[in-house]
């Protein structure tokens, strides 16, 4: 038995062909999609008015009665409680006097050891008492060989300076980096200066973990002092250089903007390897 089809509008056939066709976006028109949304409801996804009303069931099981708090009738009062066997810290008394700081005599800094040894030099006195064992002579300690090295440097400094004849070198305040082109420094972390083409960068920039006692070169200066040397990523000829493996040149800037090359040593910074590894197309 047939039913009585009920009239509907453009609009709601517009609607009705959007909502039930596989390709609902095709054929809807843009103010009408604005009021559209989907829901997912047990898998399937379910598009819906904004503008039509929604009846919401629930089961009687699924509605739990929470049971209510009583309301107070009025504001909590506090409650305190006076202790009789309390007593009072009382405070110490203040000193008479404070402590300060004496800045040491002449004569204390004196004997007071500041040389500290490095691996140079226990390397250098490992050396020398072998010998003095082959000489049948007694090994020289440790200590002995601070407290010499100490008196040394100190008469030499003392000696300098009676007799006019102390050196003090030009340093430049304004120098920067070669490799970070930063200018800060700090007692850990100072910049070097190579004696012979005056090379300015810091020691962890370089890989340079102890200062060097006395004179100090680069090691383009230490291993190529009278010829140049190229390096094997870039056109300049000037800058800090290490070797390779493979006993090459390259800037240490160049070797850290590169991502192919790797340092050996990470402390030190050399050898610079992985070279190879640099795609030819670059």
């Amino acid at each position: 038995m047939k039913g009585k089809k009920e009239r509907t509008t453009p609009e709601q056939r517009n609607f009705n062909t959007a909502y039930f066709s596989p390709n609902p976006t095709g054929g809807m028109p843009y103010g009408m999609s604005q009021n559209i949304v989907e829901v997912c409801i047990r898998g399937q996804v379910r598009r819906l008015d904004i503008n039509e009303s929604l009846k919401v069931k629930h089961r009687k099981s699924d509605v739990k009665d929470f049971p209510r708090l009583p309301i107070p009738s009025s504001l909590p009062k506090p409650q305190f409680m006076i202790k009789q066997s309390y007593n009072k810290n009382i405070a110490p008394k203040r000193a008479a006097s404070y402590f300060r700081y004496i800045e040491k005599s002449a004569e204390d800094l004196d004997q007071e050891i500041e040389y500290d040894m490095d691996e140079e030099d226990y390397a250098w006195l490992d050396i020398m008492n072998e010998r003095r064992q082959e000489k049948s002579h007694s090994k020289v300690p440790c200590e002995v060989f601070e407290q010499l090295m100490d008196r040394f440097e100190k008469e030499s400094y003392f000696e300098s300076q009676t007799s006019g004849s102390a050196y003090d070198p030009l340093i430049d305040e304004d120098a920067v980096c070669c490799i970070c082109m930063d200018g800060e420094c700090s007692n850990s972390n100072v910049i070097l200066f190579c004696d012979m083409c005056n090379l300015a960068v810091h020691q962890d920039c370089y890989g340079v973990p102890f200062i060097p006692e006395g004179q100090w070169h680069c090691r383009r200066c230490l291993n190529s002092p009278s010829k140049p040397v190229d390096c094997v990523l870039c056109p300049s000829k000037a800058g800090a250089f290490k070797q390779t493996d493979c006993n090459r040149w390259v800037h240490v800037l160049c070797a850290l903007w590169v991502p192919e090359v790797h340092f050996a040593n990470p402390v030190f910074l050399e050898p610079i390897d992985s070279i190879r590894e640099i795609p030819s197309a670059r």
